[in-house]
């Protein structure tokens, strides 16, 4: 029972974070996010698929949009190959291994650049990082309304993507 507490415990705290991190203006999310990386930034994106055909979407406090749902993903560390900074990323993030990964495309924003990849996993994803709050598969009718259309046109490409 112990750990059904703390695990309530962890879930309110980051759900707390959330809110406060998506309360601060843009402008300043960005501000805080070059402080660490203040040239530009390299990140990697994953569209996941299980054998079921659906969709890997983690519930981030970092993320700008409303419902939070978005692909995993995060920075490339110095030195660390793409593909290899997703697949740290997405067992740092939910716990599974990933294989089968496909680049499917390159883009940059401003001082962005992200590097989208489509892969695929097996098993039953866990919020094991402090940014996630909850991690889940979803059928593709699923999607969250709310998710950032160049993320749900993304699983799009990714389904079309053989």
């Amino acid at each position: 029972m112990q750990l059904r507490n703390n695990e309530r415990k962890v879930y309110m705290l980051k759900k707390t974070i959330k809110k406060i991190w998506k309360s601060l203006p843009w402008r300043l999310r960005i501000a805080l996010v070059r402080v660490t990386q203040p040239k530009f930034t390299v990140a990697v994106i994953g569209v996941v698929f299980n054998r079921k055909g659906e969709v890997l979407l983690l519930d981030h406090w970092l993320r700008a949009s409303k419902s939070g749902w978005a692909l995993p993903g995060g920075f490339i560390s110095s030195n660390e190959q793409p593909e290899v900074a997703l697949r740290r990323e997405i067992l740092e993030e939910t716990g599974l291994m990933i294989y089968n990964e496909r680049l499917l495309s390159v883009r940059t924003r401003r001082k962005h650049i992200e590097i989208m990849f489509r892969a695929e996993a097996d098993g039953i994803p866990e919020s094991n990082s402090i940014e996630i709050v909850r991690a889940k598969w979803f059928s593709i009718t699923e999607i969250p309304d709310a998710m950032s259309p160049v993320q749900k046109d993304l699983i799009l490409q990714a389904l079309s993507f053989n």
